[in-house]
Formats: structure tokens, sequence, C-alpha cells
């Protein structure tokens, strides 16, 4: 526990170094992780050193498939970012695929789920969602 305990002191510093106060740290990351979800079709949590990592985006790339990735390592407060997705999908570990708000799991569960056809109806319904929302819009106009 001596690691840990070192890791949370330097975490507790870097962020009062940072003059974000601790109590509303998480709700920061929180908001980040929500707004990165919510902006983007698919995210992919990730290290740019990872090679799961690596061949996740290597693959959603040769698919065609839109996303953002966020290299967790290069990232500003991207661990806690982790950690917040944690908490939603109770997987510590990247790479992690969201399509919005869904968590797909990581580099094989992607690929598994694209293959099956599953991420493209995710995909779609966000679409479909979308083009709804657009009709309502132009018809209140």
């Amino acid at each position: 526990t001596g690691a840990g305990t070192m890791a949370l002191r330097r975490v507790h510093w870097i962020r009062r170094a940072r003059g974000i106060p601790c109590r509303y740290f998480a709700t920061y990351t929180a908001k980040r992780l929500h707004d990165l979800l919510d902006s983007n079709d698919v995210v992919v949590l990730s290290k740019s050193t990872d090679p799961f990592s690596e061949r996740i985006k290597s693959y959603l790339e040769d698919a065609g498939v839109d996303f953002k990735a966020v290299d967790v390592d290069l990232e500003e407060f991207g661990e806690e970012i982790v950690e917040q997705a944690a908490k939603l999908t109770r997987q510590e570990s990247v790479p992690s695929v969201f399509v919005g708000e869904t968590y797909i799991g990581g580099c094989m569960d992607a690929i598994s789920s694209y293959e099956a056809g599953e991420m493209q109806q995710l995909l779609g319904g966000k679409d479909e969602s979308r083009r709804e929302e657009g009709n309502k819009n132009f018809q209140q106009a």
C-alpha cells in the first residue's frame, strides 16, 4: 500500500497545484467524460504505448468508423477520466470503447461487436435519433 499511498498523495498534490479543489475534481472529470461521450459517436479511451489500444484504433480506422481516441497517458487528467469511466463500467483497464454512453468493452470485445454488427446497430440508432431530433427542430422553425 506504500506505492498506492504515494500515488494518491502525488495526485492530490497535482490537483492542488493546478488550482482545482479536490472536492470538485471528481465532478470535473465526470463532466469531461460525459462531454466526450456526448459529443462523439465512438470514443476509445486508450494509452499511446499499449498494443491493444493501437490494435483497436487501427481496426476502427480500417473499418471506416469515425471515432475520438483519448490517449489517457497524454491527456491532462487522463487517468482520472479512466477512474470515472470505471465507475460506469467496472473496467479499469484500457482500451475502453464506447458508442455514445454505451460501453462496448475492450479491444477484443469491440472487434467482436463490430464483426457481429452490434456496433453498427448502436451507431444506426444514434443516427436515427439525430434525424428525428433534426426533423422536430425543422418542423418547429
